[in-house]
């Protein structure tokens, strides 16, 4: 993550000493914010192009240490100061962010006391605001009892809501946990179920606009809060209820002084656009930690959605595991009594099993112990340091990637204290964070780099439980990108391809009511870089081809997301880009089918399209699409029904996979003539981050010294591509993916044998492959996938022998690898050429030539290879590396084998 923070001054405001009025404007002038001190009563509205969105709405805070609501005036203002912030998060709706805000603090006082100042930063289409208390005299801590913060809404504004939950209720005394049902389009002067409404809250102003109200950049220093309702259509934050955690905890917030509340936000917009697309959350909190490692999102299974319970067994995971792998996904959530149903010692088993597949576990776990009845397990570790610390080094030791921790069940700052503890400890021993029956994520993507997603959602278990979540799955997916997934991740766990909740899939328990392709649809719809979608392994044999191909690809980290068009409850279009693919779907809740035109972005009016959609009997099929010469393209979406429109590979994008030691990874300097005159053609997708050359693990770049890691030198794969877009027509794009390790045998490549040759390997290239996490075939198995997106895989190119020299077993080494990644990949082997180059030649005081032999007799075991020799290419002093010249000639000789197949 980078972010670069820069605060401006525009102009100077004096301080006033009576009551005053400011306006602060957002930098296009269409956001208005008032503030003043009416009557003694601290105020605020927001207007957005002219209209009022927020009418008057009391400011102020009641602590212990006085009634700071009424009876102040607004003693002085700072000068208004634009903030502009630029900072890249790539488990977000949107990669790269460029903030850009006016601020501006009131400080608002009491008998010649200041109290607190009101922070207001204003971008577009946005407002958030916080307080800062003052200390008093020598007093430097506070209980902040209530707020008489409030949103009043202009006249005609209807809501979209859901009520908040009383405590200890619901499954095992849990609630609240944000997972009630929404009301839609109804009208303002409510207080749901009697306990108000949990962020985020959606609001309509007439034929004016949107309102969406949150709050963010709550850790463990403040309770988290919603609202409540008043009958003449104003709300108020609410603090947490009483009876939250069975009673045990504050209602209240503690603080030290100066201390500041969390961001309320406050989002507008003419349409739902800014709704959909807005960053607010994340805009205005920042990191709380650096990251202890580099975190990995992922895409997995998990068992229990399907099979519930009795499936968390050693065999069942086992089974998922390959599952998991045939999908190419990696991980599997390993879901509750794992503890008795398993135990410590075979989920260790699992675990390795898992790695030798390329699979990674998250476990589960039970948040507490003393505070409601779940009696699912492992229970009362997570909320116990010591014992979630030891449990955490456990997981650490044996390879887990994530946790994800439910049953929460409350606001109060003690729990979200908890939420806070979890993470930075889970940060210290890497792992990652999901967490269930919980609370909204409040800005914690940036916050904590280890945070992967929170539920706070009528998630797909209550699809196993009960038809009528079945029969309004088209309705709530139709809600969620409009209101809780537009401030944080959400992590829903499903886009089932089973007929029926069942575990062999018969007409039993709940049926699915919505089409496949709308289970294709929401797995982009709904925004998590990490998903474990509700597929199970009998789908590889009864689901639709088109559909498992779909979700085999399917990305779950985006760089961009628009809004095309939609209405809350009724239907939704909405467009996602990864790297140069982009996702465009649609879902209808409505009772009859709709025709739409669809305006789709520009780039993808130059690639072939794929559509994915349903007949009128939610029968689903896949064809080639083409815009029209505007650009746009008539889709049909029956009720209950998805379209899914992605961009095909370009078939004019020729990738090659690359991978060997240090003469692949580049063992002689670049020079000036290396990395000037590259032709924009030739592109390379980096297999780790390079921050020093900005460049970005997983994402295409053009292809200029070095490829491999930042601190690498020229390889023959530099002028491999050159060479290649010299020759080839000019329409035609070479991309390559390049892993290597120096010093590495080939036994590192291959999956069955990599854990253990590591660990027989010094400390130096047990370094190095830390950069591969570990596992150097899949990295370059994950980084071929995603470069399938966007091209087409036309071969395998190879320098790798002189740890294994005199190895005549290296082909047949050679050959598992390439099978492998063949299949991994789903490619036809007889169109998938691979290049080996031979060591450096006796010649030229090769110490490994007699390898050459050996490398020879690759054709007879592939015999869609071909060697480059390497007679000529001139040798370093060492005996065992080419000069910078001989990697040039050599790289030429691996285009012209290439370029002279048949």
């Amino acid at each position: 993550m980078k972010n670069n923070l820069i605060v401006c001054s525009l102009m100077m405001i004096p301080a006033m000493s009576v009551a005053a009025e400011f306006s602060i404007a957002s930098p296009d002038g269409k956001t208005v914010v008032e503030v003043n001190d009416n009557n003694g009563q601290p105020a605020y509205a927001i207007s957005f192009d002219g209209k009022p969105f927020i009418v008057a709405s009391p400011l102020g805070l009641r602590t212990n240490l006085g009634d700071y609501s009424k009876n102040l005036h607004l003693s002085s203002a700072t000068e208004i100061t634009n903030v502009s912030d630029s900072y890249s998060l790539p488990n977000i709706k949107k990669s790269r962010v460029d903030y850009r805000a006016n601020r501006q603090e009131f400080t608002f006082s009491k008998d010649g006391k200041q109290i607190f100042d009101v922070i207001f930063e204003v971008s577009d289409n946005n407002v958030a605001f916080r307080y800062r208390l003052h200390p008093q005299g020598e007093t430097l801590c506070c209980i902040v009892e209530s707020e008489a913060t409030g949103f009043t809404m202009p006249e005609g504004t209807t809501t979209f809501l859901c009520p908040q939950s009383a405590p200890m209720g619901g499954f095992a005394r849990t609630s609240p946990s944000y997972e009630t049902s929404y009301t839609t389009d109804d009208s303002i002067g409510k207080n749901g179920w009697g306990n108000g409404y949990t962020f985020p809250c959606l609001f309509r102003n007439g034929d004016n606009g949107w309102i969406l109200i949150s709050e963010t950049g709550v850790a463990g220093d403040y309770c988290g809060s919603h609202i409540v309702g008043d009958k003449d259509g104003s709300y108020t934050i609410a603090y947490p209820q009483d009876g939250e955690m069975n009673g045990w905890g504050s209602t209240s917030a503690s603080v030290a002084l100066p201390g500041m509340t969390p961001w309320r936000t406050v989002t507008v917009g003419n349409d739902l656009g800014p709704i959909v697309e807005t960053t607010i959350p994340f805009d205005v909190v920042r990191p709380l930690y650096e990251p202890s490692k580099n975190y990995e999102y992922s895409r997995g299974t998990w068992s229990w959605i399907i099979k519930m319970d009795e499936s968390c067994n050693f065999d069942e995971q086992k089974r998922y595991i390959d599952f998991a792998a045939a999908m190419g996904y990696e991980t599997v959530l390993v879901d509750a009594l794992w503890d008795r149903q398993i135990g410590y010692d075979r989920i260790e088993e699992l675990a390795r099993y898992g790695k030798s597949k390329g699979v990674d576990l998250y476990l589960w776990y039970n948040s507490n112990g003393n505070w409601n009845d779940a009696p699912q397990g492992p229970r009362g570790i997570m909320n116990d340091i010591v014992k979630r610390r030891k449990d955490m080094a456990w997981m650490q030791k044996i390879g887990v990637r994530g946790i994800k921790v439910d049953f929460f069940g409350g606001d109060k700052q003690e729990t979200m204290r908890l939420y806070h503890d979890i993470l930075a400890d889970a940060n210290d021993y890497g792992l990652l964070v999901v967490f269930h029956g919980c609370t909204l994520p409040r800005g914690w993507e940036r916050m904590y780099p280890n945070y992967a997603a929170s539920e706070a959602v009528l998630a797909s278990e209550n699809l196993h439980f009960s038809q009528g979540s079945c029969d309004a799955e088209a309705f709530n997916a139709c809600l969620h990108p409009f209101i809780r997934n537009t401030v944080g991740s959400m992590d829903f766990g499903g886009s089932a391809l089973n007929s029926y909740y069942s575990a062999d899939n018969s007409p039993k328990g709940s049926r699915r009511m919505t089409s496949d392709v709308f289970a294709l649809a929401t797995a982009v719809l709904f925004q998590s870089p990490v998903q474990h979608f509700a597929l199970a392994p009998n789908n590889l044999e009864d689901a639709p081809e088109w559909a498992i191909e779909f979700m085999k690809n399917v990305p779950v980290t985006w760089d961009e997301t628009r809004f095309i068009e939609g209405y809350p409850g009724k239907y939704i279009v909405l467009a996602r880009r990864h790297g140069s693919s982009w996702y465009i779907v649609g879902v209808n809740a409505g009772e009859e089918k709709i025709k739409l035109t669809v305006e789709i972005p520009e780039s993808m009016n130059r690639v072939p399209l794929t559509l994915y959609s349903d007949d009128d009997n939610l029968s689903g099929k896949k064809q080639d699409l083409r815009p029209d010469n505007k650009g746009k393209v008539k889709v049909v979406i029956p009720r209950n029904g998805a379209f899914v429109i992605t961009n095909r590979p370009d078939p004019d994008f020729h990738v090659y996979l690359c991978f060997g030691q240090s003469n692949m990874e580049g063992a002689a300097a670049y020079e000036a003539q290396d990395t000037i005159g590259g032709d924009s053609r030739f592109l390379m997708m980096p297999a780790v981050d390079m921050p020093e050359k900005s460049r970005t693990k997983g994402r295409w770049c053009q292809a200029l010294p070095p490829l491999v890691r930042s601190t690498t030198g020229l390889t023959p794969i530099d002028y491999f591509g050159r060479e290649m877009v010299k020759a080839l027509p000019e329409k035609v794009r070479v991309g390559v993916v390049n892993v290597a390790v120096g010093g590495c045998r080939i036994e590192l490549f291959d999956t069955d044998s990599c854990a253990s040759h590591i660990m027989s390997q010094p400390d130096w290239l047990k370094n190095t492959v830390k950069a591969y996490d570990d596992n150097p075939y899949k990295r370059l198995l994950t980084m071929a996938r995603e470069a399938q997106r966007a091209g087409i895989i036309k071969g395998v190119l190879i320098h790798q022998g002189e740890s294994n020299t005199n190895d005549r077993e290296w082909p047949l080494k050679v050959r598992k690898i390439y099978e492998r990644l063949i299949s991994d990949l789903g490619l036809e082997k007889d169109k998938m050429i691979l290049v080996a180059g031979e060591m450096l030649s006796e010649e030229e005081g090769g110490i490994c030539s007699s390898m050459n032999a050996i490398v020879n007799t690759l054709p007879d075991v592939i015999p869609n290879s071909r060697i480059v020799s390497s007679k000529g290419c001139k040798g370093a002093p060492d005996g065992l590396h080419f000069t910078a010249e001989g990697y040039r000639e050599l790289g030429r000789r691996y285009a012209e084998a290439v370029l002279s197949r048949p």
